[in-house]
């Protein structure tokens, strides 16, 4: 991949380079090769939240020599009014067999509200991370070279489903019997079953989508430029490539010295799309959206009013702001908030105390 190699080649100049000459040159990268690079998330912002894909089962070339079906979702919309429409063509298969891939980016803010959802439902899963500079493990994907990107393996049918997108695995995942039986298990097992969550409410409610939206075009844009104020701070934010034992000593260096300068470019880059001024401030005025519907709903609903979703579980909305935030775990940005907003901190240890 071009990109890839400039990038690396860069990488080699890193010892006779100086800070100053080096943050020069990359000042002069163009937004295109930034995206290339690391894609996290970044270009998912503003992406629709409603976009559900419609699910097509093709056989590959490779498919029919090995007899392995590779089911595909595509970009058009899928009324929710046939949530198992699969059933049709795989027969019924349970947790047990099947698995989750999902190629993602650790603090990528739609990485982690795709996890939310698939420890919430507790699903099976495993997650592959994604060299930022090379991208070699989505190797297997030509045509989409972006994360969050899951492969859902079905060991009963011998089968591949392939989801691109956060809103997207999520919404394919929830046309899956197996899914959506695990889900009804969970809420049976609640105390309230005069109020047990349905699938509807949970994944197609007006206010799950809200919040799902809000996540995706209000929160998450503001998550990068608050890790990565500084060169230094973005450095620190790529730490994470540490415990990754997949990749040798090279590529973490690689990735920590040129990915933490390439997502600095990119977080102002953002600051200066959205204009921006102070990081801290506008991500502490978009967090009083949430605190303010969690505290007028402890006013004025049941008792039982716990969530986003206004009753004793919690919705896609709850899910997507609680990933975005978790993505963060363990940062001083982080710590720095759930601080300064108890009623978001309390709603916060909620939701993590539903997850399996």
């Amino acid at each position: 991949h071009h990109d890839a190699h400039f990038v690396l080649h860069a990488a080699w100049s890193w010892n006779v380079w100086s800070c100053n000459s080096y943050l020069s040159v990359w000042k002069k990268i163009s937004l295109k090769h930034i995206r290339t690079m690391l894609l996290l998330g970044v270009t998912h912002v503003g992406r629709s939240a409603l976009s559900v894909p419609s699910l097509k089962q093709v056989i590959s070339a490779s498919g029919r020599a090995t007899g392995k079906q590779h089911v595909v979702a595509n970009n058009t919309r899928l009324a929710f009014s046939s949530p198992r429409s699969l059933s049709t063509t795989t027969a019924p298969t349970t947790s047990a067999d099947n698995v989750v891939e999902l190629y993602q980016y650790q603090i990528c803010p739609f990485c982690n509200k795709t996890k939310a959802f698939l420890d919430y439902a507790g699903l099976p899963y495993k997650s592959v991370e994604v060299n930022p500079l090379t991208k070699k493990e989505l190797g297997w994907s030509k045509d989409y070279r972006k994360v969050p990107l899951a492969k859902v393996l079905n060991s009963a049918n011998d089968t591949e489903l392939v989801l691109k997108g956060s809103d997207e695995i999520v919404d394919g995942l929830l046309e899956q019997d197996w899914v959506v039986k695990s889900l009804e298990s969970k809420w049976s097992k609640g105390k309230d079953h005069s109020s047990m969550m349905t699938i509807e409410q949970f994944a197609q409610d007006e206010s799950a989508r809200k919040w799902i939206e809000y996540t995706n075009n209000e929160l998450s844009v503001l998550l990068y430029p608050n890790l990565c104020p500084s060169i230094s701070a973005s450095y620190q934010a790529f730490a994470y490539v540490n415990s990754v034992d997949a990749f040798t000593a090279w590529q973490k260096f690689s990735i920590k010295s040129v990915g933490s300068i390439a997502m600095y470019l990119a977080a102002s880059r953002v600051k200066k799309k959205h204009n921006i001024v102070n990081e801290r401030e506008a991500l502490e005025k978009v967090l009083q959206k949430p605190v303010k519907e969690l505290e007028n709903g402890s006013q004025h609903q049941a008792s039982n009013h716990q969530f986003l979703s206004g009753g004793s579980e919690p919705h896609l909305g709850d899910l997507a702001v609680f990933g975005a935030l978790r993505g963060i775990q363990g940062t001083d940005v982080q710590a720095s908030i759930l601080k300064a907003q108890p009623v978001l901190a309390a709603w916060y240890e909620r939701v993590q105390s539903t997850l399996k």
